[in-house]
């Protein structure tokens, strides 16, 4: 299977799972190892989990600055990471390249830059993100679970978020709560 990173991931109907249940995700590396994801539709906007959001923005002071952030949920694996994915207008020692255009960079320096205006044009903060183990990805496209799309950033930083899941569905061409996801014999 060809590497997906710099890709999203679209899930099929039949992923019941509340998680990726219309997530559009950013796949960040895809090696030998596994692959590392971000959903990038879905800021935290439970009222519960609300509170945690803002307290974040408060512990990383990026409550300062203006429009207030959002903070997004990246994925189930590792809730107390902090990822930051941006343009590579903005570099750090921290930053690990995606493409030519995109990156992402988790450590106390970007958050510091971002504040003073140092950092990079634009962000997304996520909390936690989507990890699989090696081969277990391509065993979920196998059975069907995944659709891939060129990724774009200006999907990523500039489109609204309720409008990705749409846009990405027309992008494709096709209705994808049309399709079952699961082979069969006629």
């Amino acid at each position: 299977m060809k590497k997906l990173s710099n890709n999203f991931l679209i899930p099929m109907p039949h992923v019941n799972d509340p998680i990726f249940k219309q997530s559009l995700i950013y796949v960040c590396s895809h090696d030998n190892d596994g692959a590392m994801g971000l959903i990038i539709n879905k800021p935290i906007s439970d009222s519960k989990l609300k509170e945690e959001a803002d307290s974040i923005l408060k512990e990383t002071h990026l409550h300062q600055i203006s429009p207030k952030p959002n903070v997004y949920f990246g994925g189930p694996v590792d809730l107390n990471m902090g990822i930051i994915l941006h343009p590579l207008d903005y570099i750090s020692k921290k930053t690990i390249k995606i493409s030519k255009h995109i990156g992402v960079t988790s450590d106390s320096k970007i958050l510091k830059d971002i504040v003073t205006g140092n950092g990079p044009s634009m962000f997304r903060l996520s909390i936690g993100y989507a990890g699989w183990s090696n081969g277990q990805l391509e065993d979920e496209f196998e059975n069907g679970d995944w659709l891939i799309a060129p990724s774009n950033p200006e999907i990523i930083f500039n489109m609204p978020d309720e409008k990705k899941w749409n846009y990405i569905n027309n992008k494709l061409g096709i209705d994808i709560n049309q399709f079952s996801g699961h082979g069969g014999f006629a």
